[in-house]
């Protein structure tokens, strides 16, 4: 992937996300201590944190390998360059994880368990993991901010799951109005290939949801909604809640 091309526009892919997941992440994380310490692996520019600071959580601490992410980002002081397998962190120091978008980079089964086996060894017993992931059918269609439906390869790779690789377009308009495409390589996983992993990490499923956007073709143009090609239909997204159990 150009990642200077999706840093640039990462605040937009930011606020398109939220517009879908927003309400269920809010729904999911109620219960969660406002000073309660968060993990982010994965944590890249800050995004996931930029989210949940709009709910007045304060307390992050985020680990990710691209050290030009992290040097991007905020909250320098609590961000530490490291794998996701191996957390530079000791056991039970978080009361909550994050993980979000980080699971279509890893194309092992193997090694996605290890990393739900990794965060969880450093979250709380009884403490909670929120996991947000790509669903497998959202690398077949067109979104408004990717498309992947011009990779007819994907549509197989998708019902297999499992990790396969998939291919996309992130297509995005810049600050200054330019149309900007560029490809991306991503791994799909199945909801059954989650919660397998999810079994096999020793992690309790408390709650899954799969927010579709809401169907805004009645508004007036103005707003700029209306570019929604399949996110009222297909789920770009599954979200899980989790409790670990020591």
């Amino acid at each position: 992937m150009d990642y200077e091309a999706f840093a640039n526009n990462y605040p937009v892919m930011q606020w398109e996300r939220g517009y879908i997941i927003d309400a269920s992440v809010d729904r999911l994380t109620r219960t969660w201590d406002r000073q309660g310490k968060i993990l982010i692996p994965g944590y890249g520019r800050g995004g996931t944190m930029a989210d949940l600071r709009l709910r007045w959580f304060g307390n992050y601490f985020g680990i990710d390998l691209n050290l030009a992410a992290l040097k991007s980002g905020r909250l320098e002081n609590r961000l530490v360059q490291g794998d996701i397998n191996k957390m530079p962190f000791q056991k039970d120091s978080f009361d909550y994880a994050v993980i979000e978008d980080v699971f279509q980079d890893f194309g092992s089964f193997d090694k996605l368990v290890d990393a739900l086996k990794s965060v969880a060894a450093v979250v709380k017993n009884k403490g909670q993991i929120l996991l947000v992931n790509p669903t497998a059918e959202s690398y077949t269609v067109e979104t408004k901010m990717f498309d992947c439906s011009v990779f007819p390869e994907n549509i197989n790779a998708a019902r297999l799951g499992m990790g396969r690789e998939v291919r996309g377009k992130m297509k995005t308009v810049s600050p200054g109005g330019e149309r900007i495409e560029f490809d991306f390589i991503d791994h799909t996983w199945r909801d059954k290939d989650l919660e397998k992993a999810i079994k096999l990490a020793g992690l309790r499923r408390l709650a899954k949801e799969r927010p579709k956007a809401r169907d805004d073709s009645k508004l007036p143009e103005w707003l700029g909604v209306h570019d929604w090609i399949s996110e009222t239909k297909t789920a770009p997204w599954v979200i899980y809640l989790l409790e670990v159990d020591k």
